[in-house]
């Protein structure tokens, strides 16, 4: 009877133990794993609806620094990348490119591999709380994968 007790404690500490982790992930959650290298965009979205133009698009992070090229070269943006939060909580401030002046409220997630960013431009939405979009937030996710 004691080990049944004991057995039935230790379960439900488990489950409980993962159900506070799993709760405190946010919807599309990867992890916090490191950021910087050269990635490749897998695919995009903007309030819920595909963007395809950033497809194969190019993201190199490092130094406090980024660069997005597109694939066709038609669009580059430069700039400085911040922790402003937690350690999935970053501004993407560009300097040059179509953006210049504008910041990207970002959640960015990693697990060293892939990487998801989901942001909305500061001064028009909040900083999104997950990986997801949806119609009239204003967001936008890119995952990428690392070269």
């Amino acid at each position: 009877m004691t080990r049944a007790v004991v057995l039935t404690f230790v379960a439900a500490l488990q489950l409980a133990a993962f159900s506070s982790r799993a709760a405190g992930q946010r919807a599309g959650d990867i992890g916090a794993g490191p950021m910087e290298g050269t990635w490749t965009v897998t695919g995009s979205e903007q309030e819920g609806n595909p963007w395809r133009e950033i497809s194969g698009a190019t993201l190199t992070i490092g130094g406090g620094q980024f660069a997005l090229q597109f694939a066709d070269n038609s669009r580059t943006y430069r700039g400085e990348v911040k922790q402003v939060g937690g350690p999935q909580e970053f501004d993407f401030v560009h300097r040059e490119g179509r953006d210049a002046g504008r910041t990207w409220q970002a959640l960015v997630s990693s697990n060293g591999q892939l990487l998801k960013i989901c942001f909305t431009y500061a001064g028009e939405n909040p900083r999104p709380t997950t990986l997801t979009t949806s119609p009239g937030e204003g967001t936008t996710l890119i995952g990428l994968r690392r070269k």
